[in-house]
Order: structure tokens, then C-alpha cells, then sequence
């Protein structure tokens, strides 16, 4: 499997959540499901309360600081609870 390093662990740990990377390249993919990088992104803006949601819409956008600038990022759902990489 081509990708981040936390997909590559998640994948060897839990054979039925079969994640398609959101980084398969290094390069951000469109074409991505269960990401644990992008997984792991959401739960920091969450857990630093950098993000807005509309259900309405179906939609979250979130936002994170680092040191050369901002992470934005929108995702279009969120299905249960997110407790945070393991």
C-alpha cells in the first residue's frame, strides 16, 4: 500500500478498515476514505476547537496553526464517535 505512515500502521492493525490514503504520493488525493493522517488532523482541530459545522449542509471545515502557516480542511461527513489516534 502506497501512503502516510499512519495508514500504513492502521492498515497492518485492522484488516477490515482498509483505508485509501489521503496521501498516497505524498501529494494530497481527493480519492480518500478513513485517512489516519487526515483522521488524526480533525481530531487536533477538534480537540483545539478550530472547527465549524453546518449540518445542513453535511459539512465541517477546520483549521489548524502550525509554523509556517494554516492547515485548512473541509470534509463533507463524520459518522460516530472520534476518540483520538491510538
Amino acid at each position: 500500500m502506497n501512503g502516510c505512515k499512519l495508514c500504513k500502521g492502521l492498515s497492518e492493525k485492522r484488516k477490515d478498515l482498509a483505508p485509501m490514503c489521503a496521501f498516497p504520493r505524498g501529494v494530497f488525493s481527493r480519492d480518500n476514505w478513513n485517512c489516519a493522517t487526515m483522521n488524526a488532523l480533525r481530531y487536533l482541530a477538534r480537540e483545539r476547537g478550530y472547527i465549524s459545522r453546518d449540518d445542513l449542509e453535511a459539512a465541517s471545515i477546520g483549521v489548524l496553526r502550525y509554523s509556517e502557516g494554516y492547515i485548512v480542511m473541509t470534509w463533507y461527513k463524520e459518522r460516530g464517535p472520534w476518540v483520538g489516534p491510538s
